[in-house]
């Protein structure tokens, strides 16, 4: 990946090397969904499923339209 330069030159996070790499190596016990934690840096969206959480949390997306995109 650093050969390449995309780090440097595309501005590319090293969010999605850790994700991986916790996908190939780590236990899914070692792994943690963080449900409850709403997301959003466009175009991707997580917005919590619980309505409770929702609503406590002050959730800012449509609840009826709320929907993950990945």
């Amino acid at each position: 990946l650093e050969k390449t330069g995309g780090f440097h030159y595309e501005r590319w996070d090293d969010a999605p090397v850790h994700s991986i790499a916790a996908a190939l190596f780590a236990k899914k016990e070692q792994i943690h969904f963080w449900d409850e934690i709403g997301y959003e840096h466009p175009p991707y969206t997580h917005c919590p499923q619980k309505e409770e959480t929702w609503r406590q949390e002050k959730c800012t997306c449509a609840l009826q339209t709320r929907s993950e995109v990945w």
